[in-house]
């Protein structure tokens, strides 16, 4: 019984690194690409920032799920957009993920994916933006409570993150 339950969790644990790894491979795949702009933001740097004083209560609040954030990845290109986009979810494993939502707006196809959701709280989201325009893959990792995603985005300047607004409607 006991050999039955370490396979069991063997094959879980297993499962959750060949997804984690589809995206990672896909990151690796296109890093040197020039036609990709790819942006990495540590652990480090999320706990650098986190640290910062601020008065603003609202942006203490941001400051502490900036603190709990582990990682960032950002690959985006708007050269063959729907190349790639069809390219991802061919090698992608959703299985691991839950969508959380889908938004097709202005020719574009938004899709939200959350990995290991606890209650509130999830350990990886992934949005994926495909149209004709522009692919984005971007990954969050950390503990990010849901109800703040929306808040999350409009605490960052980058590139992308204007998608994560659609989780606050």
């Amino acid at each position: 019984m006991r050999s039955l339950l370490t396979l069991g969790l063997i094959l879980l644990t297993t499962i959750a690194a060949l997804s984690q790894s589809s995206v990672q491979q896909f990151f690796d795949k296109y890093q040197d690409d020039e036609s990709f702009t790819q942006i990495n933001i540590s652990p480090k740097m999320f706990q650098m920032i986190s640290s910062m004083d601020s008065e603003d209560p609202n942006n203490a609040e941001m400051m502490e799920m900036i603190g709990n954030l582990k990682g960032l990845k950002i690959l985006t290109t708007d050269v063959n957009s729907q190349k790639y986009y069809k390219e991802f979810n061919d090698s992608f494993d959703k299985s691991v993920y839950e969508e959380l939502m889908t938004v097709r707006e202005n020719e574009s196809d938004i899709t939200f994916l959350v990995r290991e959701s606890s209650g509130n709280i999830v350990n990886e989201l992934l949005l994926l933006v495909g149209g004709a325009q522009d692919f984005v893959l971007m990954s969050f990792e950390g503990r990010i409570p849901l109800d703040k995603i929306g808040k999350l985005a409009s605490g960052l300047n980058i590139s992308g993150a204007e998608h994560l607004d659609k989780l606050k409607k």
